[in-house]
């Protein structure tokens, strides 16, 4: 026996709940790009300040 299925629209509940997943989704994959950014500039800047204080050593050894 087959049972038939009926396509519906979505309720006006269910149409918000859906924007509001999909909007928090949105957030989360944003707010994740901007961590990966910030490690990213972090590491550069710890990167950055071992060569300048390795720089100084030699200076100061010279």
């Amino acid at each position: 026996m087959q049972s038939k299925k009926s396509v519906r629209a979505f309720s006006p509940a269910e149409q918000r709940i859906a924007q509001s997943l999909s909007s928090q989704a949105a957030i989360a994959l944003t707010n994740r790009l901007l961590i990966d950014q910030l490690e990213h500039l972090f590491e550069s800047f710890v990167t950055l300040i071992n060569q300048a204080i390795d720089e100084n050593r030699l200076r100061a050894c010279s």
